[in-house]
């Protein structure tokens, strides 16, 4: 195994080649529009992903590193002496990079901001791309009486599955309120 330090590019690099706090500002200010409505700054430059997000040029940040334009907002407009795990939006909105709509926390704060919000759509039941068996035979699991290893092999599925479905571990959305 090799070790070693590692160096950063911007290490390397002249400092006048990395872009100052201001022009930082600067560049973010002049690539978003702001709407008048939710007060959003929604950058221009097209999202990088199918969520929406943008990220910035890798020539305008320290190293070289392309990052999320709403997480370098949150870091010049609030200056944290360290920056948090995430950057989360108020708003919902992956293009606004509003300092106002921008608050700091961990993978955890986000999801439970996601699930306070009522964005979290965990795909249930057969709708899962996981799922071997449809709502109706998990039901009938459920339902169903008898040996655990027997209903197991007549669904194709192993006696541990029909287990937490009986016990309501599993496949909770199809039992309804069956006791």
């Amino acid at each position: 195994m090799i070790t070693g330090t590692r160096t950063s590019r911007s290490a390397t690099q002249p400092h006048s080649k990395i872009m100052k706090y201001t022009d930082l500002k600067e560049l973010i200010l002049s690539n978003v529009k702001i709407d008048s409505k939710t007060g959003c700054w929604n950058w221009i430059p097209k999202p990088d992903n199918k969520m929406g997000y943008c990220r910035t040029a890798p020539s305008q940040t320290r190293g070289g590193k392309r990052v999320g334009v709403h997480r370098l907002a949150f870091q010049l407009w609030h200056r944290p002496k360290s920056m948090p795990r995430c950057v989360c939006h108020k708003c919902d909105n992956p293009r606004c990079c509003n300092p106002d709509h921008l608050f700091g926390g961990t993978h955890k704060d986000n999801t439970m901001d996601m699930m306070k919000k009522g964005r979290c759509n965990p795909r249930r039941g057969d709708r899962s791309g996981l799922a071997k068996l449809t709502n109706g035979q998990a039901r009938a699991i459920f339902l169903c009486q008898g040996r655990q290893a027997i209903i197991a092999n007549h669904y194709g599925v192993s006696q541990s599955t029909v287990s937490l479905i009986k016990s309501r571990k599993h496949w909770r959305s199809v039992n309804g309120g069956v006791r």
